[in-house]
């Protein structure tokens, strides 16, 4: 029974092999990113034309194979890829690091979340538990309303005053943001001012059609 070692789990020099195996052709430079962000073979296959072979990261898939009539050609649409490649490992990267940077909300914040496609719905959580540096729990509070019109007005937060069940959430602490789906997040909202004790809060407009 054969066992196939995951593409991952390979040693440089397993990778190189596997990826070798897609050449016919004579090998005359191998370009590789930083950390491992892609691989370049550059080649010359038994017609003499000149090819290129891509990988992105670790993969053993081609990202694509080509044949250049121009060394040129070859060197322009390879650097035109490994860019884009790098490009998006950085922003992964930088993606992962507001993932698990540390948040500074504390029990009593006040998030907003403003969603929707062809109506405005706001709608306000309050923190009331911490865990850790990157995780929050969260119950959502009720809003003061005042109607300004035919199915719109404006609101603001009624801290403390819960209207749903808790709901322990991971923080982007680059913003002290939570999302709630693909389409709904919520950030922090910071009061206009504090009055004898009383935060003030600044004022949204929600809009409900039929």
């Amino acid at each position: 029974m054969s066992t196939t070692t995951h593409p991952a789990s390979m040693t440089t020099e397993q990778r190189d092999k596997a990826r070798r195996a897609f050449i016919a052709g004579d090998i005359t430079d191998v370009i590789r990113g930083e950390n491992k962000a892609f691989a370049i073979f550059h080649y010359t296959n038994p017609s003499g034309a000149l090819c290129a072979l891509a990988f992105a990261g670790k993969a053993i898939k081609p990202a694509f194979r080509y044949r250049f009539r121009s060394a040129k050609l070859r060197e322009q649409h390879c650097n035109e890829w490994a860019g884009r490649v790098m490009l998006a490992a950085a922003t992964t990267t930088e993606r992962r690091v507001a993932r698990n940077q540390a948040h500074t909300l504390a029990i009593g914040d006040v998030l907003i979340s403003m969603w929707g496609y062809e109506q405005t719905n706001v709608d306000y959580y309050e923190v009331i538990e911490l865990h850790g540096r990157t995780q929050v729990t969260l119950r959502q509070i009720a809003r003061r309303t005042e109607v300004t019109g035919d199915m719109q007005g404006d609101c603001a937060p009624v801290p403390g005053q819960f209207i749903g069940e808790p709901s322990r959430r991971r923080v982007d602490g680059a913003h002290n943001a939570v999302r709630f789906s693909s389409f709904e997040r919520a950030s922090k909202v910071e009061p206009l001012a504090t009055v004898d004790g009383v935060r003030i809060w600044p004022v949204e407009h929600w809009t409900a059609y039929a």
